[in-house]
This record gives structure tokens, sequence and C-alpha cells, in this order.
């Protein structure tokens, strides 16, 4: 068939490569081999992401142990009951400070925000400590 690269085997085994590409990494390649986002070209920008982040104090905790112990239960409950995923992400070696941080992803930053509102109100109610810092932010992509 006079084609170098091995004929119609060839041919399919770079489509297959393309299509592993755009389901892969979000990415489409056209006929001229050039990459595009298909966010760009005909698509809606729906993900919303909502964050939280809370600094709160454990005046009672007298161990590492025992603050991760309260910090483990918070999380636990929070993925529980409001589906987001939670996460430590300053102040490990504080004995009696939490730096805490959660993420929503929704289609609607109203929701998003309503959930990350429902948050803030679980931490602030249920820890036996009192809250420093509350941060909610959402993020449209």
């Amino acid at each position: 068939d006079g084609n170098p690269g091995g004929g119609k085997g060839e041919e399919k085994y770079q489509h297959q490569c393309r299509l592993a590409k755009i389901y892969s990494l979000h990415y489409s390649i056209d006929a001229n081999n050039t990459t595009h986002r298909p966010f760009c070209r005909g698509f809606k920008n729906r993900m919303v992401v909502s964050m939280i982040q809370v600094v709160f104090e454990l005046p009672e905790a007298t161990s590492l142990k025992e603050k991760r112990q309260t910090l483990r239960s918070l999380k636990d409950r929070l993925i529980r009951k409001y589906k987001v995923s939670v996460a430590e992400i300053d102040l490990q070696d504080s004995l009696s400070f939490c730096h805490i941080g959660a993420a929503y992803v929704t289609n609607s930053r109203e929701i998003g925000e309503r959930v990350m509102q429902r948050v803030a109100d679980f931490v602030e109610d249920t820890i036996p400590g009192r809250v420093h810092n509350i941060a909610v932010h959402s993020e449209r992509f």
C-alpha cells in the first residue's frame, strides 16, 4: 500500500493513540496533529470547585496523638455527611492549632458555597475549641 508506517494497521494504532489521549488527558488532536482542549470549543464551563479553609484551636489537646484523633474524627464525619474531600493542610506539628481544607465539586457556585457554609457551621458546632478563621472560595473551570 506504499505506507512506510505499516499501512492500515499503523493508521489504526495512531487512531487508538489519539483516542487514548482524548479520554485520558481530555485533549483532542485534529488532522494536523494540533492539540486542542475541548472546553475551549463548544463546551460550557460548568465545573465549579468550592473550597473552604478553617483554622481552629484545640486548647484541651495534650498530645499530637490526641489532636490527630480529634481531627480524624472530624474529617471522617465531614466526608460522610457532606461528601467533601478533606485534608489537614498546615500546622501539623502544632499541638493546639489545626488548619484544614475541604473541597466540593458541583456545577453550581450557589450549591457549592451552600455546602461549604454547612461545613463551616458543622465545624463551629462540633469542635471542642475555638474557630479563628474561615475562608470560602469557589472557582469555575
